[in-house]
């Protein structure tokens, strides 16, 4: 996170948590049970269109769109491969790979999981592991978004109890190609000199605001685009998760789609250097928009104002921005964004 200014509010959230909040002390079940595990899995490949790529690299864009979006429609009774345990409860794995891929993500419809279930999404070495999700992140939309697994491939795992049978617990619907924007998980040391880390001593004044400032996974019908926003208070101070950013981050957004952004909260380097890792973060997905200028800010103020579907959990130690509409200009403003 490099390196604006506000009251805030440090809030202890009562609304109920849903949405991407993973358990990740539950970890995939195959390896808790892998002498049952075949070393096979079915694989499901897919192609992006290299001049629709070559066309979004060279055209301008306010938002810097880093993926493309391939649909699907991958459901677990017609692909993968299901293994039934000893103890009859089942695991359903499949592999998805596209070639050239820097980075996968997945959007899920029908998304419903029985409780007892967990799904986890993770890099065939295990090295980065997302999830467990279970009935938990169900929303009444039945969409969902799991994060960036970074390479060509990544494999999807879900495990039921055997007294929980459900044939059809999600559905597939689109995965995103990451063609930029995504650096290796071990390649983060080469920021410019001009971008200040915000642990760095400048970001010393403003340690209160840095916890009110969130990464954006912003999809779209083509594809995705970073965004930075600000976990906004409001007058009855209730711990409403709401969000700012701007309106150009949401162009192409309809509203459906705002189920499916992912909001990263700590992404920041832990020292003043540029780490060499990327760092860790916690995320929450899915939003509802509230508000935004009519024109993606041409004529009017580029702002887009979103209202995440889940309380942020206290362990976030998120901070909530202050405002006020007082006609006094700020003698001070400094900008924290990804």
């Amino acid at each position: 996170m490099k390196f604006f200014s506000a009251i805030l509010l440090i809030c202890a959230s009562i609304m109920q948590v849903r949405g991407q909040i993973a358990q990740s002390s539950i970890q995939p079940m195959s390896r808790t049970y892998s002498e049952f595990i075949p070393d096979h899995i079915p694989t499901y490949t897919f192609d992006i269109d290299r001049t629709e790529m070559e066309s979004i690299t060279k055209k301008p864009q306010r938002a810097y769109q880093i993926s493309l979006l391939h649909q699907s429609h991958i459901q677990p009774n017609t692909h993968g491969l299901w293994t039934e345990l000893p103890n009859g409860d089942r695991i359903w794995r499949l592999k998805i790979q596209s070639s050239g891929a820097l980075g996968l993500n997945i959007y899920y419809t029908h998304f419903i999981l029985p409780k007892g279930a967990t799904f986890h999404v993770y890099s065939p070495t295990y090295r980065e592991v997302i999830g467990a999700y279970t009935d938990k992140n169900n929303d009444a939309s039945g969409m969902f978004a799991s994060s960036i697994i970074h390479g060509e491939s990544c494999i999807l795992e879900y495990y039921e109890p055997r007294d929980v049978i459900s044939s059809n617990p999600f559905q597939i619907s689109e995965i995103a190609h990451y063609f930029r924007g995504v650096k290796s998980a071990t390649n983060f040391n080469d920021a410019e000199a001009c971008l200040v880390n915000v642990t760095c001593s400048e970001g010393d004044s403003f340690r209160l605001e840095n916890k009110a400032v969130v990464r954006i996974l912003a999809k779209n019908s083509t594809g995705t685009v970073w965004c930075t926003g600000t976990i906004m208070n409001n007058t009855t101070q209730d711990c409403k998760p709401y969000v700012l950013t701007a309106a150009h981050c949401a162009e192409g957004t309809t509203e459906a789609q705002f189920n499916q952004w992912i909001f990263y909260f700590n992404y920041e380097s832990p020292t003043c250097a540029n780490p060499s890792n990327e760092p860790s973060s916690k995320s929450i997905a899915g939003s509802m928009v509230r508000a935004q200028s009519i024109d993606g800010g041409d004529s009017s103020s580029d702002f887009c104002f979103v209202e995440m579907k889940s309380a942020i959990p206290t362990s976030y130690q998120a901070n909530f921005a202050g405002w006020s509409n007082a006609n006094i200009p700020s003698v001070k403003s400094v900008s924290i964004h990804h």
